[in-house]
């Protein structure tokens, strides 16, 4: 038998991806490559809201130019480079599939 409230203490409340706003001022906690449910190598990354909120962002192949693109910009050479520091956030639409969130590099707010 398994009791509610252990069950309680245990469960994690995610926020609802849409309810995360189009802007905000975040930290990437940890990013890594691995491989979706399709088979799509997809870079996942853990981002933390400065409201305490966290949430995991998946960029596609499709996503992954921007990111890129706004990497080489600011000459970071690897993700790790950039966790832990605080960004403003974006949200940027895309052809098919939903939006994703981007950091503006150029907007620190705070560092590590």
């Amino acid at each position: 038998m398994v009791k509610i409230k252990d069950l309680k203490d245990r469960a994690y409340i995610s926020p609802d991806i849409s309810a995360i706003p189009a802007q905000f001022i975040g930290k990437i906690n940890s990013a890594e490559i691995r491989e979706d449910k399709k088979g799509n190598e997809c870079l996942y990354v853990d981002i933390e809201i400065d409201n305490g909120d966290s949430f995991t962002e998946k960029y596609l192949p499709l996503h992954l130019t921007e990111m890129t693109r706004r990497m080489d910009m600011y000459n970071v050479k690897a993700t790790e480079d950039l966790e832990g520091i605080w960004y403003e956030w974006e949200s940027m639409s895309f052809s098919i599939g939903f939006p994703r969130h981007f950091p503006k590099l150029e907007k620190i707010v705070g560092e590590k």
